[in-house]
Parts: structure tokens; sequence; C-alpha cells
């Protein structure tokens, strides 16, 4: 899968979670973990900053995790973020960024 259709489904799933489509978000972000499961560690996600794309997919497993509304979570959400946002400040700096929104907003919010 390209790693840029799980950006999609990252936000299809994100979408599906927060209308309460629980099962629909769950698909979504199963795809998401597949693909982040199967991509090889050394893939580069954009050059020429060179990130790995498997944090970015790291990054959007993560996220999703602490926003899914699913009960059978198994993590407080305000670990899932603090998770989260230790991937997103490993990333190199690259204008505009890999990951395309800060995720230590709601880590402010919610911890």
């Amino acid at each position: 899968m390209q790693t840029m259709t799980t950006f999609w489904h990252f936000a299809r799933g994100m979408a599906f979670a927060s209308t309460g489509q629980i099962d629909e978000a769950e698909a979504e972000h199963k795809i998401v973990a597949e693909a982040e499961e199967k991509t090889p560690e050394d893939a580069i996600f954009a050059m020429p900053v060179n990130n790995k794309t498997k944090d970015i997919l790291r990054l959007q497993k993560t996220f999703w995790e602490q926003r899914s509304p699913s009960p059978r979570k198994t993590m407080p959400g305000g670990l899932h973020v603090a998770r989260a946002v230790k991937i997103q400040d490993g990333l190199k700096y690259n204008e505009p960024p890999d990951w395309f929104f800060p995720v230590r907003e709601p880590l402010e919010r919610c911890c």
C-alpha cells in the first residue's frame, strides 16, 4: 500500500470515530496499523529530509488510538498522546512538515 493512502484511511477513521461509527473507524485503523507493521524500518518517507515512513505510520496509528472512543481501547488517552508527541518530536524538521498537525495540543488539553 502506498503510504499516502494511509493518510486517507487515517482521516476516514477519525471521521468515523467522531460520528460514533466505531466498527468502521476500527476497520480504517486496522488498515493503517497493518501498513505500519508491513513497512520496513529503513523506508524513507520523503527526500531530502529522510524521516522514516514507519515513524509517520506509527504516529498515525498512535494518535488514532488516543482519539478513538472505542471501549476496546487498552491505554488511557493521555498515554497514547504522549507516545505520539515523542514520535513527532523525533521527526526531522521539514517544510511542509511530514506530519500535518501538532499532536501536542490534545496532550495539553487532556492531561
